[in-house]
């Protein structure tokens, strides 16, 4: 038979068990034997025959004191886990998007997350553990099975324990979150790793800055220029310039085919895959407005020897016409002329304005269009010819009844210097440049009167060293190993770093403008047909020959490269302005090639070369649920820790620790079987309570309930219930702890 003493508080003290363990005072063990054996000593019953030393003191500690003593493990085991969340976090926002690092001793990034998460699931789980182990002595407030004890420590101990816990208890309590929290926190280290995907990426390779690469595939450079010189024309003749051949084959094959990309410029870049920052080059570029709204129709009647023939014309304000016959069947179907002005257009538009400005040429183009016309199908005659009716939008413009058979279309251009700015990259050896920005490169006033002027602009703002500038700061431009040019900005000279500063000769220009005049002028007509071109198919409606002027419509005066300005029939001002750019860019491209920086060298814009590698990704969703772990242990550890300072006492902290059962311990279980299932289900059947007497803390049965002691038999442990008398003095008769 097995009794249990009071424990008096003095002896709650960890350190003064530990000392009195080691001094030899106390045995604190408790024997299993077949005879009922009763251990001497009685050391702990409070009997006046041991001699234990007492103290005057309260071992109840007042609020942060009492907190910082009992749980400062627990606190400094929270933060430590704490630290490894946030340790774990940094870690991943570092090499979020990053390459892979390259650590010694073959230590990756996952292994490192999974080395924290394994420390933070284990200071986690150690805090829970000892606030499961307090509840357990909370649980004891009222009185409960003995059996508890057992199921709250196997909580504490093991996920096992935990998971069954609901189960054996069928209480609500705290207990069951901390039980929660120590299975949940198996999931720690899946969830972590969860968040770490690897995925392909470009990282940039070394490069540099000089302008040199480390290595061939570190390369990564597209040419620009700063300024195009008179030299790149040739002069024959008094005010007449011409330009290489290279510059008109570019600008033919443009117009020709305007998605085509034969005088594309060429990236350099090693590993086929290369970034680059913004740039800007020399250039030329184009804006055109639709002036279609401007047509009038002009009636005149056409006389010769035998009759008078009514025709019709659709003109614009600068004299270009169409039509020149009977408005059903008009004999010129396209129209381009050069413009010295576009006064006349009333034009409204402010980039229009501004490249007219700087403008080096401009010009009209009036044409017939099929774009946006109802067609139908007549009637076929005996032979299977089919006629056609055509509906045409109007613009709602009254003209001949003829003309409705007709769609059309008048647009005005203007091409002139700039500087272009870019955003491009090589991906897959493909390069993509986009077009972010144009300036107009205007007269550089600041030259003599009688030189053919320049065209000039500064950048603004201009990135210089990573620091952008713009006129009211560029002064402050770090002037070593630097070049600038001087220029006449809103009636001011002003002195501008050579990056910043873009310029076109005024000669080079000229000879441009001279080409494009005799490139972009002509018309284009409809040859003899079978039928009226107002009823017929309409594939021969697209069937037309171009040719520099009326005068010379022969089979071998073929100006073809303006077809495309027609675009088969079904141009729209769209398709005329993207015609127009591929010339502009052409130019351009021309331009970067045989352009200059102002040192006279060939211009670049570097960028970084990039390899395909293995980078990190975080998928941070993941890292929610351990965050959640431990917001739920710090709620824990907040409640207990209250309890503890405003608690007074009312329970001993013991925690996980089971020594104040094993010190109070005053006599031997006997069994015979020493089977473990019978004596919990002997705790399952005594209820205890536990409870403060004095100095001492008990575990009591309810009044008239009989304490549980243990005989064995041959068939096994059972718990018999008599009423057990101390014969040694106590608090209570019904001591049972």
């Amino acid at each position: 038979m097995a009794s249990y003493s009071a424990i008096p508080l003095q002896y709650l003290n960890p350190g003064h068990f530990h000392e009195e363990i080691n001094s030899g005072e106390i045995d604190p063990k408790i024997r299993a034997k077949v005879a009922s054996q009763r251990v001497s000593g009685g050391s702990f019953d409070g009997s006046s025959d041991t001699k234990l030393p007492r103290t005057q003191n309260s071992p109840r500690r007042a609020g942060y004191g009492r907190l910082a003593s009992a749980w400062w493990q627990e606190i400094v085991s929270f933060l430590f886990a704490a630290a490894c969340f946030v340790a774990i976090a940094i870690i991943l926002a570092k090499y979020n998007g990053q390459e892979q690092p390259d650590w010694k001793y073959s230590l990756n990034l996952s292994t490192l997350v999974a080395i924290l998460s394994t420390l933070l699931r284990t200071s986690l789980v150690v805090v829970v553990e000892e606030i499961v182990g307090q509840l357990k002595w909370l649980w004891y407030k009222t009185t409960r099975p003995l059996r508890h004890l057992s199921d709250f420590d196997q909580a504490a101990r093991s996920p096992w324990g935990s998971l069954l816990l609901p189960f054996r208890i069928k209480r609500v309590n705290l207990a069951l979150l901390g039980a929660l929290i120590v299975v949940l926190s198996l999931a720690i280290g899946p969830f972590t790793q969860q968040a770490i995907k690897n995925v392909s990426c470009e990282t940039d390779l070394p490069f540099d800055k000089s302008g040199n690469s480390n290595t061939s595939r570190s390369t990564a450079k597209i040419p620009i220029a700063h300024q195009v010189l008179g030299s790149s024309a040739t002069r024959y003749g008094a005010g007449l310039w011409s330009m290489a051949s290279d510059v008109k084959g570019a600008i033919v094959n443009g117009l020709s085919d305007p998605t085509g990309n034969l005088s594309a410029v060429s990236a350099v870049c090693g590993t086929g895959n290369c970034t680059f920052p913004d740039y800007s080059s020399a250039g030329m570029c184009s804006k055109c407005i639709d002036v279609t709204s401007l047509i009038t129709e002009v009636l005149f009647n056409q006389t010769n020897s035998h009759s008078s023939v009514p025709f019709s014309n659709l003109t614009l304000p600068n004299g270009l016409s169409i039509g020149n016959s009977p408005s059903d069947q008009p004999s010129q179907w396209l129209n381009i002329s050069t413009d010295s002005n576009l006064e006349w257009a009333q034009i409204s538009d402010s980039a229009m304005l501004a490249g007219l400005s700087a403008s080096i040429y401009n010009f009209t183009l009036l044409q017939i269009t099929d774009a946006n016309c109802s067609i139908t199908v007549n009637s076929t005659n005996k032979f299977g010819t089919v006629s056609y009716n055509y509906d045409c939008p109007q613009h709602g413009k009254n003209f001949s009844p003829g003309w409705r058979n007709y769609g059309f279309l008048a647009t005005s251009c203007a091409i002139f210097p700039c500087a272009k700015t870019y955003h491009s990259n090589v991906t897959n050896g493909v390069l993509d440049e986009q077009v972010l920005a144009e300036v107009p490169l205007l007269e550089d006033l600041s030259q003599p009167a009688s030189a053919v002027p320049d065209q000039v602009a500064f950048k603004s703002p201009c990135v210089v060293e990573g620091q952008s500038y713009d006129l009211s700061n560029i002064s402050k431009v770090p002037s070593l190993h630097r070049s600038f040019n001087t220029t006449e900005i809103n009636g001011k000279n002003v002195t501008v770093p050579s990056e910043c500063f873009y310029s076109v000769s005024g000669i080079w220009s000229r000879a441009l403008t001279l080409f494009l005049g005799t490139t972009l002028a002509g018309f284009c007509y409809l040859p003899d047909t079978n039928g009226y071109p107002m009823n017929i198919d309409p594939r021969y409606r697209t069937a037309v020959r171009c040719a520099t002027d009326f005068f010379s419509q022969t089979a071998t005066a073929d100006s073809w490269w303006l077809q495309e300005l027609f675009n088969n029939g079904n141009a729209t001002f769209g398709s005329v302005e993207t015609s127009v750019d591929a010339i502009a860019s052409a130019v351009t491209n021309k331009i970067r090639t045989f352009g200059s920086n102002w040192d006279g060298s060939q211009g670049f814009a570097t960028g970084s070369s990039t390899r395909t590698t293995i980078c990190t990704q975080v998928d941070w969703p993941w890292l929610i649920f351990p965050a959640i772990l431990l917001a739920l242990t710090l709620f824990l550890l907040i409640i207990i820790a209250l309890r503890t300072i405003f608690g007074h006492g009312d329970v001993p902290i013991w925690k996980s620790s089971l020594l104040p059962l094993i010190f109070a311990s005053k006599e031997p279980f006997t069994a015979k079987s020493g089977d473990l299932r019978d004596i919990d289900d002997a705790a399952d059947d005594t209820l205890v309570e536990l409870k403060r007497k004095g100095d001492e803390w008990q575990f009591t049965r309810p009044d008239g309930a009989t304490s549980s002691g243990f005989d064995a038999d041959n068939s096994g442990m059972h718990a018999h219930h008599h009423h057990h008398h101390h014969d040694w003095p106590g608090p209570s008769s019904n001591a049972f702890l």
